[in-house]
């Protein structure tokens, strides 16, 4: 049994027993992680739904060796606070920023993955690769390249769904642990 102090008025205090405000305290905390918990673990399949789906964009725009972009995929979470989750989904590849955003020309972009994409796409090897690389990083550095947000329109189209799938995740881990 627990004591409450309220305050009914400036000068008075009532000194009231209430009973089970422990057990409301455990319940309320078992309620609030099995929320955070099932919010993190829902967050994590958006993002693996959203690298799936930047994958099929990949592939769909036949951008640079996309076998070397999926390995390099990855997902990672980190906490602000027990309502704020930040859930990062992305590429670490070298060459998957210049895809997404674009290249604007003036530099030469980066020549490696030209090369595994001439040797793994065109079917070239050695001088012949080599020289077709060149002349693709040349075209790029006058003409630049398009971008391909592949990433960007693969959170776009899951973006209107983030709240729904939430709200389901949470709601059936909660009838799971409360049932």
């Amino acid at each position: 049994m627990e004591t409450i102090y309220m305050n009914v008025g400036f000068k008075m205090a009532k000194r009231i027993k209430v009973e089970g405000l422990k057990e409301l305290n455990n319940n309320i905390n078992k309620l609030t992680k099995t929320i955070s918990l099932s919010k993190n673990k829902t967050l994590k399949k958006i993002g693996k739904d959203v690298l799936n789906r930047s994958q099929v964009n990949i592939i769909e725009s036949n951008l640079l060796d996309s076998t070397k972009m999926f390995n390099s995929s990855y997902i990672s979470e980190g906490r602000k606070g027990l309502f704020e989750t930040i859930v990062e989904v992305g590429y670490k590849e070298e060459h998957a920023i210049y895809q997404h955003e674009g290249w604007k020309g003036q530099n030469m972009p980066p020549f490696q993955p030209i090369l595994d994409w001439v040797e793994s796409k065109v079917g070239l090897a050695g001088e012949e690769a080599e020289g077709f690389a060149y002349l693709v990083s040349l075209k790029l550095k006058n003409k630049g390249h398009k971008a391909e947000p592949f990433l960007g329109e693969a959170l776009d189209s899951e973006l209107v769904f983030i709240l729904e799938k939430l709200k389901n995740g949470i709601r059936e881990d909660l009838i799971k642990k409360f049932r």
